[in-house]
């Protein structure tokens, strides 16, 4: 039961960090960038503020964020929107690339932390900051899945285990008392249905679809060739 629980466990850690690549690759890569007018200082980066687009400097209507180059990302602009006098530029993540949805094994990473419920809430901000604020549903469904559902029946599969530790040795898993035997109800073996039988005979040509459809979906990544976009599309 706890091999059954665990594989359970990391099916959907793997689809939530897929679904994290396919919404948010490249979302923790946009900041702020501060220019000054007159020329005569640096650029500033503002650390930390994600964003989605800015402001024009003259009409102050909202435009999408851009690349170093200047050229538009996006076609509409969505998110946090930088003020004038500053433009949302796709840079670098932060913490040293260390913390972003750009490849299945960071995005792993912050799965696990919205499974453990341990400073997600950071993450919760930059999404909405970066993204729009329906991003905010991927962080509640899986607190409520990984962390609540899942990690609860973890426990309940521990707590099953100390009940078949009574069952085999007749006594208690924590003392000495003996536990009476329950009885065996009689009843009569059920015949599976056509369909059960058709499952059980090409149940490994579906595990194997499964299986090959999420490993192309763990292929993607923000730096990704055009090949490998083909190929997952």
């Amino acid at each position: 039961m706890l091999v059954n629980v665990a594989f359970l466990i990391g099916f959907f850690w793997l689809i939530f960090a897929i679904v994290g690549i396919q919404s948010f690759k490249s979302s923790f890569r946009r900041t702020c960038v501060w220019f000054d007018p007159t020329g005569q200082q640096q650029n500033f980066s503002v650390p930390f503020q994600f964003c989605g687009g800015q402001l024009n400097n003259v009409s102050g209507e909202a435009e999408p964020w851009v690349y170093q180059n200047g050229t538009p990302g996006a076609v509409k602009h969505k998110g946090y929107l930088c003020p004038q006098q500053s433009i949302c530029m796709l840079q670098d993540n932060p913490w040293n690339n260390t913390v972003s949805f750009d490849n299945i094994v960071q995005s792993l990473e912050l799965v696990f932390v919205i499974m453990s419920s341990n400073t997600f809430s950071d993450l919760l901000y930059y999404t909405t900051n970066s993204d729009y604020l329906v991003s905010a549903m991927f962080f509640a469904v899986g607190l409520v899945i990984m962390s609540l559902w899942l990690i609860n029946l973890l426990v309940a599969v521990i707590t099953s285990s100390f009940q078949v530790i009574r069952e085999e040795s007749k006594t208690s898993a924590f003392t000495a008392k003996e536990v009476p035997e329950p009885q065996e109800e009689e009843g009569v073996p059920k015949r599976p249905n056509a369909l059960k039988r058709i499952y059980d005979k090409t149940k490994i040509f579906w595990i194997i679809v499964i299986l090959y459809g999420l490993l192309c979906q763990a292929l993607r990544s923000a730096s990704m060739s055009d090949e490998r976009r083909e190929f997952i599309g």
